[in-house]
């Protein structure tokens, strides 16, 4: 009886046969790198490089807001040029590692399904960690709608708000949650606890000081409310806010002091006005 003496060599060429290997395409990979940072490189062959970038990336937006980059409108306006350059350099970079890759063994990875996978869950983990910026980035952004802070802030402008900023003081324009949960307050503190607080001819007087940071216009002032009101004892944990448009303001003189711990943060810069001048501009 025989036996074949060509085996292993055979099962060889069969395992040849069965493996797969395929040219990259560049503009694939550049679309790619475009909508997933490093789906592109593993697309092109360089998987180890695609999941360092992708993780890379996510590391700087949570070190960015942990260091309250995104509640800074210089230090926004530096991510989003930084983040061009550096999507610029992927889409490039993974298209020149796909012109190269003209004989490419196909891995468990390179399946279409696990691409569709990460396009839909990485965009999803994007919008989760935005949905949640003010916990996990440190910053929100709101839009204002009335009037009761001019001049500091006009009706239109959107203020950035630093959300990590835990203890109001005096002087500082704050948001914080209003009666009605889908939209907040934006004012100007005016005292906090332990603190005593009247408005004698307009001025405010806190601990029998006027307080040059809280003077507003005169004609911001010109309604009864806005240039006396009683002396008030502000209680321990909370705060007490006015508009800088006094006339205009429905604020604490009305309803009363805020908890500390409804504050949700203390705004830093406009970010977007109608009035061009004005973006950019440090919320004081």
């Amino acid at each position: 009886m025989g036996f074949p003496l060509h085996s292993k060599p055979a099962e060889n060429d069969e395992k040849r046969r069965r493996t797969v290997k395929k040219k990259r395409n560049a503009w694939i990979a550049g679309i790619a790198s475009f909508f997933v940072p490093g789906l592109g490189h593993v697309y092109a062959g360089a998987p180890w490089a695609g999941w360092l970038i992708l993780s890379g990336f996510v590391t700087a937006l949570l070190i960015s807001g942990v260091f309250g980059v995104f509640s800074t409108f210089y230090g926004l306006a530096a991510f989003v040029l930084i983040s061009l350059l550096f999507y610029v350099t992927l889409i490039i970079s993974s298209v020149r590692s796909a012109r190269r890759n003209n004989n490419y063994e196909l891995r468990w990875f390179n399946r279409w399904y696990w691409y569709v996978a990460v396009l839909i869950l990485v965009p999803v983990g994007f919008q989760l960690l935005f949905a949640y910026r003010g916990l996990v980035l440190g910053y929100e952004t709101f839009h204002i709608p009335s009037g009761s802070m001019v001049p500091t802030l006009e009706v239109g402008d959107v203020i950035a708000v630093n959300t990590r900023y835990r203890e109001a003081v005096v002087g500082d324009v704050v948001v914080f949650p209003s009666l009605d949960p889908k939209s907040s307050y934006v004012a100007r503190v005016a005292a906090v606890g332990g603190n005593s607080l009247t408005i004698e001819n307009g001025a405010v007087i806190v601990n029998g000081v006027a307080q040059a940071q809280l003077a507003v216009p005169s004609s911001n002032r010109m309604r009864e409310f806005s240039v006396t009101m009683p002396v008030r004892q502000i209680p321990q944990g909370e705060f007490f806010v006015l508009g800088d448009w006094r006339d205009n303001s429905n604020d604490s003189r009305f309803w009363g002091t805020v908890p500390m711990d409804n504050l949700i943060g203390k705004v830093t810069y406009i970010w977007f006005s109608d009035d061009l001048e004005r973006i950019g501009t440090y919320v004081r």
